[in-house]
């Protein structure tokens, strides 16, 4: 009787699964299966041109966020870009994805009237994850053949079809034999098989237990470290790290089951043509591989870590040395494996081990597979086109954006210096567009080439130090992206880690950066198809992490380390080598090319001038020392020089924008005066600009030169319409120098949607010719002059200091920090 009853209610369940599989086929969009939530208007905040933002918190273990459907008063408001809703409105709704379970709604209603005060009703529609068209397929695929299969054991055999017309229960009785079928047949056609197959799968499942441990142990012990140290992990939740792990450790692992299948299919040649042995030996060599890189990533961390010395510090014989260690390790740990499948020493293997272990792994698969279902989002693989606009460039010349790290416009002779530091300069500025009040929007590298690239603060863009990336939408929205899009080829040349698009996880927006293309990690681009930027990210970085070192200790190529690159002049000689490349890529290529290039020699406070000109005859026996930082910039002079001379000889001059930037102050200050220095092909627009201009500011330049529309999410203006406001107030960020403060880092209370930047201590607000700077850990103002500002405005003009303070405010409460803790 009990029997009978299960039998019966797997059937109903059976069906029920069906009924739902086809509903999910049939109408996927059906509103029984998305999650409701009404917007609440009062939560509602004001935005960029006519749209207004909804901050939505939600899991995305659960809910799709690519499918979400926005309706006001029941009709359907159309998905767009950011721009769109921000310029026209109207109907018009997007979203920002950040890192932390939330997305930024931004929506403009069909009138564009205010939705906080307009009292229309704002509905949101929210897709769950494992409820799609695809999964419906996916889940009929699994549950059709147990339905055929019954179709066929009642209708085929003539005693069942006679019980079933017998009588009204005979669907029941049948229902009953066929359960005993099932098990009857499932026993009788394993069996055979696996006598004949015992001696090979045994080892097979061995082989494939030990290869999916040894990669989730690899994937483990990478992610712990970057887990436990200052990372890209740092801005996200316990769950995504947690993610990160499994997804990535999935991902490997379905690499190395492909890998098996191939073992799988040559041992079976094998065992037709005896050979098998070979086979079992080569079959071990896999989970070698893995074990043995880990090995060495190990010790490699370890040695860095404790005696400040590795792979990427090693040169000459040291690099061999480690190349010995590998070899012996990788020897060392195939024996060890040997043994372990018994294919070594007299001891059999536990098999009892061997079999927990195979659970185990089978266990974490399952995990990670039931989770990248969850979170796979399908509108990644079936993409849906967008409404929007689109407008192509009216001109398409080179773009050369060509800085050097740390310059102060003071020192520039280009700029009044009492030095000839800038000779070729000098030249230059004669034809250009020169600012000759511009300053940074971070008082460090990487948060200024990103505020460059992306015309947004760091505060908005959550990029001011190494290891700080892009997430999100702000991964996307770049200069270099719509060039692209534009028919440009994108190149980048500068430091790894500092000055590297890769590394702060732009995505499609350079196609050679550092002489890497983002196309060689061929597992973190599927995995980015896919739409798993994160866990993307993550494997993009364990596969340079190994390669790099690889590639060192075999003496295939050379192994930068960037706190070297950035701290010890005599490894800063590359400055040479970037601007053969440079000249090398104008040369070679018929695409119009975007090529950012960021030289070092003026990094301080050592400096590595390539002539002693004003330090002749002197000694760097202290820290920035003024004639051989006149020297460096002279060297930086003199490598704008060669790139002009070529580029006149070729005949590229005129037809490329040549702009000039630095991208901070001398010891990582923001409230002093930086070079900018366009030059456009005829020497258009060539004259001097005297209000204040920002780093920000050269993305839109550019694409206003070439007929492109500013992206709403640009914040800085084009310096080409001759009306900029003298009274815009010129933001920037930072952080403490190395050398202060550094056990006494500040963190903001933090309550919005975007991931949290836990370094940014300082926020620097230039107000003509005046800067004020605000420290965060401290809560403390200080103020002063810009030196040698050259247009000051009068004292009626400027802002107050409560208006500076409002200002603060606004803008950290616009990119979603909470200031209720600030005074």
């Amino acid at each position: 009787m009990v029997k009978s009853i299960t039998h019966r209610m797997l059937a109903l369940l059976y069906i029920g699964a069906v009924v739902v599989c086809v509903l999910f086929i049939i109408k996927p969009g059906a509103s029984v299966f998305y999650y409701k939530k009404t917007i609440d208007n009062l939560a509602v905040q004001p935005d960029a041109g006519q749209a207004f933002r909804y901050d939505l918190k939600i899991t995305p273990l659960i809910f799709r966020t690519r499918g979400i459907l926005l309706y006001e008063d029941g009709h359907e408001l159309y998905r767009t870009g950011g721009n769109i809703v921000a310029d026209s409105g109207k109907n018009a709704f997007s979203f920002s994805e950040t890192s932390r379970g939330s997305i930024h709604i931004y929506f403009a209603s069909s009138d564009n009237s205010d939705p906080i005060t307009n009292g229309r009703r704002y509905s949101l529609y929210i897709p769950l994850n494992f409820i799609s068209r695809p999964m419906g397929i996916i889940y009929l695929v699994i549950l059709l053949p147990g339905l055929a299969w019954f179709l066929y054991f009642a209708l085929a055999v003539s005693n069942n079809r006679k019980i079933l017309v017998q009588s009204p229960n005979g669907i029941l009785t049948v229902l009953d034999s066929y359960f005993e079928h099932i098990r009857s047949s499932i026993k009788a056609d394993t069996e055979p098989i696996g006598q004949q197959l015992k001696t090979r799968t045994v080892f097979w499942r061995q082989l494939f237990s030990v290869m999916i441990l040894a990669a989730f142990f690899y994937i483990f012990m990478e992610w712990l470290f970057f887990a436990t140290k200052s990372s890209f992990m740092s801005i996200l939740g316990f769950f995504a790290k947690v993610e990160i792990f499994l997804l990535s450790g999935l991902s490997v692992s379905i690499s190395l089951m492909l890998v098996l299948v191939a073992y799988i299919l040559l041992d079976l040649i094998a065992v037709v043509f005896r050979r098998s042995r070979i086979t079992r030996y080569l079959g071990v060599v896999i989970p070698t591989i893995l074990s043995s890189a880990l090995a060495l990533l190990m010790i490699d961390n370890f040695t860095y870590t404790v005696f400040n010395f590795g792979i990427s510090t090693s040169v000459g014989v040291w690099r061999g040395a480690y190349g010995l260690l590998f070899y012996i390790l990788s020897v060392y740990i195939y024996f060890q494996m040997l043994k372990i499948f018994g294919l070594r020493g007299e001891d059999k293997p536990n098999e009892k081990l061997l079999n927990h272990l195979f659970y185990f792994s089978l266990g974490c698969l399952v995990i990670s597979i039931g989770l990248a279902l969850i979170r796979l989002d399908y509108n990644d693989l079936m993409p849906v086109k967008i409404k929007g606009e689109t407008q192509q460039a009216t001109k398409r010349p080179n773009i050369l954006l060509l800085g050097s790290d740390g310059v102060n416009a003071e020192h520039l002779s280009v700029y009044g210096y009492r030095r000839d530091t800038t000779p070729r300069l000098r030249e230059l500025a004669q034809g250009s567009l020169l600012a000759e009040n511009a300053f940074t929007n971070s008082s460090k590298t990487s948060g200024s080439i990103i505020s460059i690239m992306t015309s947004k603060l760091p505060s908005q863009n959550q990029v001011l130090i190494p290891p700080d990336i892009l997430t999100g939408l702000n991964s996307f929205q770049h200069l270099p992206g719509i060039l692209k899009s534009e028919g440009y080829k994108t190149v980048e040349y500068g430091v790894p880690d500092f000055v590297d698009a890769y590394s702060v996880n732009m995505q499609n927006g350079f196609d050679l950066v550092n002489n890497r293309s983002q196309k060689q990690a061929k597992l973190g681009a599927i995995v980015r198809k896919l739409g798993f930027i994160n866990d993307a990210y993550f494997l993009d970085s364990l596969s340079e992490r190994i390669s790099d070192r690889i590639q060192h200790i075999f003496f295939i190529s050379d192994m930068q380390n960037p706190y070297i690159l950035v701290t010890k002049p005599a490894d800063r000689l590359s400055d040479k080598e970037k601007v053969d490349q440079l000249l090398s890529i104008f040369d070679q290529s018929e695409e119009p090319l975007f090529v950012h290039v960021h030289l070092l020699s003026t990094h301080g406070g050592i400096f590595s001038p390539a002539v002693q000109v004003f330090s002749k005859g002197e000694q760097q026996d202290q820290t920035w020392m003024v004639d051989f930082y006149d020297d460096s910039i002279l060297t930086f002079d003199w490598y704008v020089g060669e790139v002009i001379d070529h580029l006149k000889a070729n005949g590229q001059f005129e037809n490329t924008i040549l702009i000039i930037y630095s991208d901070h102050d001398p010891k990582w200050q923001a409230n002093e005066r930086i070079p900018l220095i366009i030059h456009f092909p005829d020497d258009e627009f060539a004259g001097r600009i005297t209000q204040n201009v920002q780093n920000m500011d050269i993305a839109p330049t550019i694409l206003d030169y070439l007929g492109l529309p500013k992206p709403a999410w640009m914040g800085g203006e084009s310096l080409l319409n001759g009306d900029l406001n003298s009274q815009r107030l010129i933001f920037s960020m930072g952080t403490y120098n190395p050398n202060e403060n550094e056990n006494n880092i500040f963190q903001l209370d933090f309550k919005g949607n975007n991931p949290l930047i836990d370094h940014m201590g300082l926020v620097n607000i230039v107000d003509c010719q005046k800067w004020y700077l605000f420290d965060l850990n401290t809560r403390t103002w200080s103020s002063g002059e810009v030196q040698g500002y050259t247009a000051p405005c009068s004292e009626d003009s400027l802002h107050s200091f409560d208006e500076i303070k409002q200002a603060l405010i606004q803008r950290l409460t616009m990119d979603g920090f909470d200031i209720s803790s600030l005074p």
